[in-house]
Formats: C-alpha cells, structure tokens, sequence
C-alpha cells in the first residue's frame, strides 16, 4: 500500500522540478545568451530563466536587439567568473548554501552581484547566512560598509551589535575614533549609528541571527559538475515553491516563448522550448524533427487533447500542483493520465495514477472505469479497482459482474475476468 502523502508527493515534484533545471544548466541546450565574467568566464544559459529572477538582466535581455547574433553576449566587469555561475546556478534551482568558509571567501561577492541585478531571493539567503559569520576585528569595518551599501541589514545589524560588544575595550574604542574621524562620509555615518545604540549587546555574532546558527555545509560548490551542497530542509522546501511560482508566471506572462500547443479544439497556448522538453521525451523528439520557416514559431497540434487537458499538462510542467479535486479527477483525471502517458511525462501520469487510485468509483460504472484505466495502464488504479471489486465479489453484486465479464463477446472484459479470478480473495477489506 502506498503511504505517501500528498505534502510528501508535492516535495518530491518540487525536488525533481529543481533536478530537471539543474540539468538544463548543465547540458546548455535551448541556450540563448551568453554572460562573460570579468575573468574571460562564459556561461550560457536561457533568457527565459534569467528573467525571472533579475529585473535588471530581464531589461538587458528584452534591450537587446541585434538580430544578426543568436546568442548574445552579455559582458558583467564587476563579477568574477566563480561568483557568476554561483549567481546563475540559483536562478537554475541549485542550492546556493555555502559553508563558514566559503561565506568568508565568496558571499560578500556573491551579496553584492545579487543586490546589482536584483535578484532578491538570493540577496535575502545570504544576508541571512552571512548576519551568521564570524568576521575578523580587522576586516569588520570593511565588511559593514560593504553589507551597509547593499542593505543587507540582518548582516549589518549583527556587526554593529558585534562592535557594540567590544566598544569598551581598546580595539573597541580603536576602530569607533577611526570611523568618527573619518574623511569618509560612509565611516562617519556609521560611527553616528554605532554610538546611537543605546547600550552594548554582549551577544556572539552568529546568535544575533533570530536564533540561526549557521549549518556547516561539506562545501560552498553546487551539485553535478560544481559539487554537493546541503541546507536545512524546510528554508529549501521554501524556496522550491518559489522556483515553482516563478515558472507558472513564465507560463502565464508568455515572455520569450518559442513553441505553441494547439488542443483538438484548436486553443493556443504559447509555451517555451526549453521546459516543455524536461519533461517529456516525445515532445522534445517532436520539436527537433519540426521542420518550420526560419520567423515563424513551430506550433505542436495535441489533436486528441482538449484544451482544459492541455493546460493542466503545461502547467505540471511549469511546477504547478495538478492536485484535482474530486469532481476534477472524475472530470478530466483518466484523460489527463492518458495525455501523459502518450507524451511520456512519466511523473505527471504516475502522479494522476496515485490520484485516481484513491477516487470512489459508483459501483455501476465500475466495469467502464476499470476498462479504460487498465487500456491507458493506470497499474496502481487497476489494482485499486481489483481490490475493490475482490471485496465484495462474496455479494450478490459482485458475483453478477464477474459472471458478466467472464461471459462478455468482449475480449478485454474476458482478459480482466481471468485477471480476477487468478486473485486469491481477501477474507476481509
């Protein structure tokens, strides 16, 4: 019996949602802009995905207009090539959470290129991080300048409470004087700051980030080609969710779409190359082998698919949930299965397959149900609809329709009546 439950489901499509982008990443298929690091460094990615997370790169993309280069690419002087594809890995689902050590060597940077491009949910994570980061008395006031321009004001807030800490002591009273008089006008103000506290906070920095103790990752790499990284579950789980709000904008917006699908019903909906293929092997042989004009955009004709089928398949591959309600799955849940086993979009049709399982099937409609679930080769349904049947196959009603099946001018009702009666039958549900 399957005991997942449906918050577990959930976290596992969101897992594998982010495993199918970091695979994406890494192979540079679909790929469309190239950024380069001050150090020569390349990278290519998707617009599409950049876009998302940076409103300062999306205007940088939807600006540029040189036909003639396929790929554009997009020069960023002030970052370097390691802290550029730690900025780019994020946007792609990576688990951005380095540890102690690599914060030291790589999350000032990393802050600064995330407050640059304003890309917010990764400028937050390391502000978090680095409030945890036990920073040397000499490079403190280099640091709190730093964190300060940015608005990092987690990691701000616990610096100033780390100086307050020590202000009476020589190195204390040291640094405040430099900062006081200061040319620097950036010096002076946080001096202002500083001596505005209202008494010292005898605190350790990494205890002053709301109780957040920094966990010591094995590394500040990436997973695949860039390493392994760890984070505590439930900020990770947070942030999957936001990955997966993102994509369903991206599919609702239509910004740099490039692929349409038609239902049966001729409904159109534009969708991007590069997520409808991580999906669905099908798809991707399709679009590969599409033989179009060079302006136009390739259109894949679903034509046994209606179009409210349709959608809920694109939105599952743009991370939504397609959990459906009762009256949904009795709806649209065989024909959305169907869809997914046609396209091999393994994980959308074992997901409707877990659901189907568990929906209440009238006793009279049994037989049709069992028919067409056992054609698109719902396993964990079919065995569902066994089991019931086998429950109450004792009863009058269950004799009857085994009775019938057996005796059925219907090959696959006759095929599914030798499958029931091979069953050892439970004494008891």
């Amino acid at each position: 019996m399957n005991t997942t439950s449906p918050e577990q489901s959930r976290h596992a499509e969101l897992a594998r949602l982010a495993a199918k982008l970091k695979d994406l990443f890494e192979r540079e298929k679909f790929t469309d802009v190239v950024f380069e690091a001050r150090d020569g460094t390349k990278i290519a990615a998707h617009c599409n995905i950049i876009a998302l997370w940076s409103p300062v790169l999306e205007s940088m993309l939807e600006d540029w207009t040189d036909e003639e280069d396929e790929n554009p690419v997009f020069k960023l002087a002030d970052v370097d090539g390691h802290t550029l594809r730690l900025l780019l890995a994020f946007m792609y689902g990576f688990d951005v959470t380095p540890n102690a050590d690599a914060l030291k060597q790589h999350g000032l940077a990393l802050l600064e290129a995330a407050h640059k491009f304003d890309v917010a949910d990764l400028a937050d994570k390391l502000d978090r991080q680095l409030c945890a980061v036990d920073v040397e008395e000499r490079s403190l006031l280099r640091v709190l300048k730093a964190v300060d321009r940015v608005g990092a004001t987690r990691t701000k807030h616990a610096l100033i409470n780390h100086i307050t800490h020590f202000m009476g002591s020589i190195k204390g009273q040291i640094l405040i004087k430099e900062m006081t008089e200061s040319s620097d006008t950036h010096d002076r103000q946080l001096a202002s700051e500083i001596a505005g506290r209202p008494s010292p906070i005898p605190m350790s920095v990494p205890s002053l980030c709301s109780g957040r103790a920094l966990r010591n990752g094995p590394t500040g790499q990436l997973s695949g080609r860039y390493g392994n990284t760890f984070a505590a579950e439930s900020p990770r789980l947070a942030e999957l969710a936001r990955l997966a709000a993102k994509l369903k904008d991206l599919l609702e917006g239509e910004k740099f779409t490039d692929v349409i699908f038609e239902a049966g019903d001729g409904t159109k909906i534009a969708a991007h190359r590069n997520i409808v293929t991580l999906w669905s092997p099908v798809v991707e042989s399709t679009l590969d082998n599409l033989s179009v004009e060079h302006d136009d955009t390739p259109v894949f004709k679903l034509g046994d698919v209606d179009a409210h089928t349709m959608r809920l398949l694109l939105t599952f591959m743009y991370g939504a949930d397609v959990t459906l309600g009762a009256k949904a799955l009795k709806q649209h849940g065989l024909a959305l299965f169907e869809a997914a086993q046609k396209y091999d979009i393994a994980d959308l049709a074992e997901n409707v397959d877990r659901q189907l399982s568990a929906m209440n099937v009238e006793e009279r409609s049994l037989l049709r149900v069992l028919k067409a679930v056992d054609r698109a080769g719902a396993r964990r349904t079919k065995q569902a609809l066994f089991y019931r049947i086998t429950h109450y196959m004792d009863n009058f009603k269950g004799k009857r329709l085994v009775k019938e099946m057996i005796e059925s001018s219907d090959p696959h009702d006759r095929q599914l009546a030798n499958e029931l009666v091979a069953i050892v039958w439970p004494s008891s549900y």
